[in-house]
């Protein structure tokens, strides 16, 4: 009888427990960056058709792609 019942709670623990380990391999969050405004570029484009407000864009989502968040 002893041994029912533990085999019943580890059952019942196990049963419980595997959603919560599901849930940290879910699907990764989703984040949208957008062209930073850049209030003192005047229209100009800085070292060809990118403004400054693209680079720094692209330079976030680099950041985030190589961590892997």
């Amino acid at each position: 009888m002893k041994f029912l019942l533990q085999f019943l709670l580890l059952i019942t623990v196990v049963h419980f427990s595997a959603p919560l380990l599901a849930q940290k391999e879910g699907k990764k969050k989703r984040v949208a960056v957008f062209i930073f405004d850049d209030k003192t570029d005047n229209g100009r484009s800085w070292w060809g058709q990118r403004t400054v407000g693209e680079g720094m864009s692209d330079m976030v989502i680099t950041e985030l792609v190589k961590t892997g968040q």
